[in-house]
């Protein structure tokens, strides 16, 4: 062997372990991305880090809360930090953090620290510090030094940490003039407090209470015997004019009172505003961190569309208080201490939704038609600006709100946009035209409705076959209209162009066809043409105004028209036509009532005898209405009447 090889290998040997050395036992360090969840084979080797795999758990415990499994220094120490653990998260609502460690610090004599990144999303908001934790090695494993400061470096022994969260107020939904259409209230919840009530009394009072409220008291006896021994179990929630007297005659029986956000009657606008609960999980889900367990949101209609709108964002507080009973150790410089903030985010207030319904209007409307037993519905439009004053449905409709996106035909009704149609073709007021008893078109036969007078058969004025609502005179027309003349004179009204006004809405469906059987009866608003009670008080409204009325209901969601605008003649010659139906038409009834007007019976279904919509149209210069009755026998027996009884 060459001693001199031997040797030169020995001083190289030498000067690696030397440099090894110099490093002062400081390993080299992860990479700072690495964050909790990294494979094993994308962790630096147990020889390289050797502490890694005692981060890595201690990172997963305070990530999830538990500190099982977690190497921690002492004798129980595991057990002894998990328990203390639980007593600083206790209250924090169930809040945990991301956390991402650094690279570990190694020192001499076993020891090394990490500092730990901590994230919170508190309602929304990023919550983040930085902690330290200290690492001892015992034999081939490191273990965890366990404090409370490791949770957060404000802690001590006697300290914990608690969430507070505030919700604000609930924004209220206005009408005209800034009156509360649906705002928090009183609300009162009935029920019995098992607490303050004999056991042997339970099931009686129970089955007495619900008698009284009129719910299943079989379902409610049974929730009382099966809850607690301490619990107030409500059976209903009332506004305060709703309680009943003899409740507080009942044994055990408590009325609470908590906050709801309701509207001025039970049942105001209830199928557009909607309704304020308790939060479903789906919608806690899918709150992003702003809706807990509890909160009140929006269930339907506007409440839901705006819910965020109209909750605004809670505060958030994060607080480091002192724990209850404790007692620092012996050796300990802790003392008790006022809370102390360290974190807040500002509550952001909801915001008001305004709308163009006028309370008087709205609750008019609904008692118009409360005494309707099938659906019906009334909307009322101002015609200066197309806003919606009242939108209204019948009981019968419950929280279907048909009003607005019903699909109908509107029947006769739709023959204002047939002779707007056939003004742009050159004929006027004064054209005459053909009323005869029956039309047939390829095959198909029409009629008149059965109660037209048998004296106006012959020929007649396009207005008079507007006013007195002539059938066969309109039919005949059809050939005189292309394909797209009927869509398009029906847009100029409003009718068959969607709009995105802030709320469901359904303004009609006027489809182009050259089939001349569907041409003729969709000039009568039969066939395949449909129209909302909304849209078909625009057409009325448009009429009134003079150009193209869009009906809207919620503030900065005013459409603007898409249509060919209606010229001077064509609106004078519409408004013509229409007054007459007032004057010496089908709408007589409203004369002196209103200024324009049309009547519409629509068949519906099949069978020899069919069912039929009634519909009534009428303007003033103040005001469009629209009127339908489901299944009723005419418009101007069934729906003229309500637009009658609301104007008186």
């Amino acid at each position: 062997m060459d001693l001199r090889r031997s040797s030169w290998l020995a001083v190289v040997l030498a000067m690696a372990v030397g440099l090894s050395s110099c490093t002062g036992g400081r390993a080299p360090s992860p990479d700072p991305s690495t964050s909790q969840g990294q494979s094993a084979s994308s962790s630096p080797s147990a020889a390289s880090d050797p502490a890694r795999s005692t981060v890595d758990a201690l990172v997963k415990g305070l990530s999830t809360g538990k500190l099982a499994g977690v190497p921690m220094l002492g004798d129980p120490g595991a057990s002894a930090a998990a328990k203390d653990l639980a007593t600083i998260m206790s209250g924090m609502d169930g809040l945990l953090p991301v956390v991402r460690p650094e690279p570990v610090s190694y020192r001499e004599g076993g020891v090394a620290t990490v500092e730990l990144k901590q994230t919170y999303t508190v309602g929304g908001n990023a919550w983040v510090f930085t902690s330290q934790a200290e690492l001892n090695q015992l034999g081939e494993r490191w273990q965890v030094v366990w404090k409370p400061s490791i949770v957060h470096p404000d802690l001590n022994e006697i300290s914990r940490l608690r969430h507070v969260r505030t919700l604000p107020g609930r924004a209220p939904i206005v009408g005209a003039d800034g009156a509360a259409l649906m705002e928090e209230r009183d609300v009162f919840q009935i029920g019995i407090d098992k607490q303050n009530l004999d056991p042997t009394l339970w099931e009686a009072s129970a089955k007495a209470l619900a008698a009284l409220l009129k719910i299943d008291a079989k379902a409610y006896t049974a929730r009382v015997k099966g809850a607690g021994a301490k619990a107030f179990v409500p059976a209903i929630t009332v506004r305060q004019s709703e309680i009943p007297a003899q409740a507080t005659e009942i044994s055990g029986v408590a009325v609470v009172r908590q906050k709801g956000v309701l509207a001025p009657t039970r049942s105001f606008a209830r199928a557009i505003l909607g309704t304020v609960g308790p939060a479903t999980p789906e919608q806690i889900k899918n709150g992003k961190g702003q809706v807990w367990a509890g909160d009140l949101v929006g269930q339907s209609g506007l409440q839901r569309r705006y819910d965020e709108q109209l909750r605004g964002k809670a505060e958030h507080s994060v607080l480091m208080v002192t724990r209850t009973n404790a007692t620092p150790a012996p050796d300990s410089t802790a003392e008790p201490q006022p809370d102390i903030t360290l974190f807040h985010k500002d509550a952001v207030g909801g915001q008001p939704l305004q709308l163009t319904l006028d309370l008087e209007a709205q609750m008019k409307a609904e008692g118009v038609l409360a005494k309707v037993k099938p659906v019906a519905t009334m909307v009322v439009v101002r015609p200066s600006d197309g806003a919606i004053l009242a939108m209204a449905t019948s009981p019968a409709a419950g929280e279907n709100n048909f009003a607005n996106y019903g699909r109908y035909a509107p029947g006769s009704t739709f023959k204002v946009a047939t002779s707007l149609a056939l003004v742009r073709k050159g004929w006027s007021a004064g054209t005459p035209v053909d009323c005869s008893s029956t039309i047939t078109v390829h095959g198909r036969t029409f009629k008149n409705y059965n109660d037209f007078p048998a004296s106006r058969v012959g020929t007649m004025s396009l207005q008079d076959a507007l006013a007195t609502s002539c059938n066969t005179a309109f039919i005949g027309s059809a050939p005189k209209l292309d394909r797209d003349d009927l869509s398009a004179a029906a847009a100029s009204l409003g009718i068959g162009v969607d709009y995105d006004v802030g709320y469901p809405a359904f303004f009609g469906s006027v489809p182009e066809t050259s089939d001349p059987v569907v041409k003729g009866a969709n000039t009568i608003g039969q066939g395949e043409v449909e129209a909302s009670p909304m849209a078909m008080a625009g057409l009325a409204a448009s009429v009134s105004a003079g150009r193209t009325t869009i009906p809207w209901l919620v503030e900065g969601t005013k459409p603007e028209p898409k249509a060919a605008p209606l010229t001077a003649n064509e609106a004078a010659q519409l408004r013509q036509m229409m007054t007459a139906v007032v004057t010496s038409g089908s709408g007589a009834g409203l004369k002196g009532v209103m200024t324009g007007a049309k009547t519409g019976t629509a068949e519906f279904g099949g069978g020899a005898k069919p069912k039929t919509h009634a519909w009534m149209v009428a303007w003033t210069d103040d005001v469009a209405i629209a009127a339908m009755v489901h299944e009723g026998e005419s418009g101007s027996k069934t729906a003229l009447p309500l637009i009658k009884e609301f104007l008186s």
